[in-house]
Parts: structure tokens; sequence; C-alpha cells
């Protein structure tokens, strides 16, 4: 099902640190391709020295070191293939769903700021986001301006 989706975009990646997707351009669709990098068939994988060791963890939690690993050499071991490459899926899909959340708060910040800018005080009501053409003319206020409520909702009450 993977390897017969489409996934195309115009412009390559932007992430820092190490790349996600493939980014392979397309002459035929004129795009890049945005598959996971790790289970792209674009990808290749370095070569290894065949004295390598499989290397599977034996723990469930990675980040304790415990020692435990398996020893078999990595072109006799079938029952660990290709873990590596499946670990590090995992690892990049979870870090695509951190910059999806990461970018789904940015836009809620920038939505923030801006109804925070554009609530009503009394210096955005008195201002209305204009500025004095004529700065050496004081601008004349009038005299109930500040004791009324500081809401702009609130009407002030009827004498």
């Amino acid at each position: 099902m993977e390897s017969s989706t489409v996934f195309h975009s115009n412009q390559k990646e932007q992430i820092m640190g190490t790349p996600l997707f493939c980014d392979t351009y397309d002459s035929q669709a004129k795009a890049f391709c945005k598959r996971l990098r790790v289970v792209c068939e674009h990808y290749k994988e370095p070569k290894l020295p065949l004295d390598t060791v499989c290397g599977f963890p034996f723990v469930r939690n990675v980040f304790q070191e415990t020692g435990q690993f398996c020893p078999v050499p990595r072109h006799k071991c079938t029952r660990h293939f290709g873990w590596e490459r499946l670990r590090r899926a995992t690892i990049d899909v979870e870090r695509y769903r951190q910059f999806i959340r990461m970018d789904e708060l940015l836009q809620e910040e920038q939505r923030l700021h801006k109804s925070i800018n554009q609530r009503c005080g009394t210096l955005a009501l008195i201002l209305h986001q204009t500025f004095d053409h004529a700065p050496d003319k004081p601008v004349l206020l009038p005299e109930n301006l500040f004791s009324t409520p500081s809401s702009c909702y609130s009407m002030p009450h009827p004498t």
C-alpha cells in the first residue's frame, strides 16, 4: 500500500537535522518525493562490513543502557532482519507528529497574538490605529473619557 501511494511536493524539506523525507526529484511529476526517507524505495542503505553484528537491543526501553543485544552477525541473523530500518521509521513518524504538533501550536500562538492585538482597549479606542499627521498641534480629549468603565463593550450608565 505504501509503495503504491504517491506523495509529492514542489518544495524540498526544510526541517533541520536528519532528513525525514526522501526528497528525490521526480522529473515526470516535476516534484519531490515526500515519503519517509527510511522506507522509501529511493533510499539506499549504506553498505556495512560483513563482520558487523545484528545489534538488536533485547530491552524495550532503548534509552537505558543494559549492554544486552543480539551478537549474531548481521548477514546471518534472520530473527531481527531490518530492525534498524523499522526503528528509524518509528522514530521518524514520531518526529513528524511532533513537527505537526509544533506547527499547530505556532498557528495557535499566531491566532492568540492576533486576537490580543485586536482586543479593544482605551488606547486602541482613542488611536484606532491612526497616527497624528500634525504632531505640533495638541489633540483635545473629552473630559469624561477616563471616567467610563475600561471595557469597550460596556455602555455608560444612563443618568
